[in-house]
């Protein structure tokens, strides 16, 4: 696994994240980024620091806005060569299908807290890829009332060929992306499962000021394990 950052567009953030160590981010858009200066603003902050942005993460819009956004991510995430958009929505649930396929190439899904383990696997099942969030699935598993660690090794087990990114943050009952140790998960042992099946990029999606620390512990749990599939940047 391959431990990387989160920004949002902001070069002073960007900067603060490369002195930390960072070379890989997500980036986390915002709508008003979506036009050629602060797109060209991010191309050559990229160029200059020779970063790369791996996943863009869309905004959070309402269903009807949903389309106009992901036409305009298109087109920023192929000037910034991401690998993979990020379609997270409240509405995935009820998204239309139409619409639903649109998100697939190299748009990934991202599980929320409303999505439940039978959701994932069935939208695996009809050749969607995901953005597995560990946190967001902790929280499914309270609302719903099912046993955390069995859902996640079965995803894992099931949609490994799906799975082309990873959110790790942690969380308690009610909110998520806390820095790993400050709510109610199991951090080591939810990591050593994930490490068991996946070898992807990992996102630490935690606060700004606790991502360095945050990086740092989890490329220790790396280096600690054996598994071959493992990489610290």
């Amino acid at each position: 696994m391959e431990i990387i950052g989160k920004t949002n567009h902001k070069q002073p953030q960007i900067e603060q994240r490369f002195k930390e160590g960072f070379r890989k981010f997500e980036l986390y858009s915002v709508e008003e980024m979506f036009n050629e200066k602060e797109i060209g603003k991010l191309k050559s902050i990229k160029d200059s620091l020779r970063i790369d942005f791996i996943s863009l993460h869309i905004p959070h819009v309402e269903l009807d806005k949903l389309k106009s956004i992901i036409e305009k991510v298109d087109y920023a995430g192929k000037m910034l060569g991401v690998k993979y958009t990020i379609m997270h929505s409240s509405f995935m649930n009820d998204m239309p299908p139409d619409l639903l396929e649109l998100t697939k190439g190299n748009k990934i899904l991202e599980n929320t807290k409303e999505t439940n383990p039978g959701k994932i696997l069935d939208l695996m099942s009809k050749g969607f890829n995901f953005c597995l969030d560990i946190a967001h699935l902790f929280r499914n598993s309270r609302i719903e009332k099912y046993d955390y660690f069995s859902a996640l090794k079965e995803i894992l087990e099931k949609g490994s060929d799906s799975i082309k990114l990873v959110h790790f943050s942690d969380s308690v009952f009610d909110r998520d992306n806390l820095s790993l140790g400050e709510g109610l998960m199991d951090i080591e042992k939810s990591f050593q499962v994930l490490g068991e099946y996946y070898d992807g990029y990992v996102v630490v999606e935690v606060p700004m000021d606790k991502m360095k620390k945050d990086k740092d512990y989890l490329e220790s749990l790396i280096k600690q394990s054996n598994n071959p599939k493992n990489y610290v940047s």
